[in-house]
């Protein structure tokens, strides 16, 4: 391929890199010194269709397709924050009011299920033909829960469960969950905590003895 169509089209990429974070992203992240003249994207545009129908950039094509359907970019795998609508699936509260304590468990068809604490989400995981008979385990993408020094969602597998301790939850005892073992550690001795447990380490006992 020759050098100048080459150039072309990395500068082609390089151009719809800076569209796409411009069309894309929040209005607060777009930088006011680089706007998108909508009839150069057309122009650019037309000129990366001329390369694709030679072969010789076909990404632009996905990339093209992707303008045109939305793309699914601003569509993250990450957690979701609670409509005012949620309830919890097990207690039947509105989980927004409780941003300190959410939890979250993501399915692989995009439907999500909130909680306002991770005691409650446990429940429903352990007893998922009860509360959404339509799922298994097996179509679970994703677990969150509401760190405690941070108030971040965490994915459940990097987290430590701080269980028995004086702190309580809008549901009552709770487990609770830190960032690091030494954060947990830290939470375990200044809250009289009973048991420091992983994701895999927690079982339906544990939950029964937290009501």
């Amino acid at each position: 391929m020759p050098d100048c169509h080459i150039n072309s089209c990395v500068d082609n990429i390089l151009f719809l890199e800076r569209v796409f974070l411009l069309a894309f992203l929040p209005k607060s992240t777009k930088h006011p010194d680089h706007p998108v003249d909508p009839v150069f994207i057309l122009k650019r545009m037309k000129i990366m269709i001329r390369f694709a129908k030679a072969g010789r950039i076909l990404i632009s094509v996905v990339i093209i397709a992707l303008l045109l359907t939305g793309g699914g970019l601003a569509d993250t795998k990450g957690p979701k924050p609670p409509s005012k609508e949620h309830k919890c699936p097990v207690c039947g509260m509105f989980v927004y009011k409780y941003p300190d304590w959410v939890a979250e468990i993501i399915f692989k068809d995009g439907s999500v299920d909130f909680f306002d604490g991770a005691k409650d989400m446990f429940k429903y995981y352990f007893n998922l033909k009860k509360y959404n008979p339509q799922k298994t385990l097996k179509d679970i993408q994703s677990i969150y829960v509401t760190e405690w020094y941070g108030m971040e969602l965490m994915e459940t597998g990097k987290v430590h469960f701080v269980v028995g301790s004086d702190v309580y939850g809008p549901m009552g005892k709770e487990l609770i969950p830190c960032a690091t073992r030494e954060d947990a550690e830290v939470f375990h001795k200044d809250h009289k905590g009973r048991l420091i447990l992983k994701f895999e380490e927690v079982t339906p006992d544990v939950i029964r003895k937290l009501d």
